[in-house]
């Protein structure tokens, strides 16, 4: 699905219902296209990837039937980062380290929307 530039990132977790229900429809009467981002998905149903060349860098994100640049993005609505959902069948002996892991990797995602 390809966006327009008028799209507002909004960040969150699978649990919310009430507020972030509210506030798609407030962007959407505004004529901006909410765009959900779960960050529990992250890893499960999430993809990040990032974009570098010679003059710039950038990340897509796939989630749901929505794929989006960090280049489409002109505003961020964050409402609570939750820790990704790890499968079950991870070893916990790897967990801690896929949690340290998941969260740099969104650290470097944030850091990219700052354009």
């Amino acid at each position: 699905m390809h966006l327009s530039r008028d799209v507002v990132l909004l960040i969150t977790h699978s649990g919310d219902f009430f507020t972030i229900g509210r506030v798609t429809q407030a962007l959407s009467k505004k004529g901006v296209k909410p765009i959900r981002l779960d960050t529990d998905k992250f890893l499960q149903q999430v993809q990040l990837v990032a974009h570098f060349d010679e003059s710039k860098s950038y990340h897509t994100i796939e989630y749901g039937n929505h794929s989006i640049s960090t280049e489409q993005v002109q505003a961020v609505w964050m409402q609570r980062i939750w820790e990704p959902e790890l499968g079950a069948e991870l070893a916990p002996k790897f967990r801690e380290a896929c949690t340290r892991e998941s969260k740099a990797t969104l650290d470097g995602f944030w850091d990219s929307l700052k354009h």
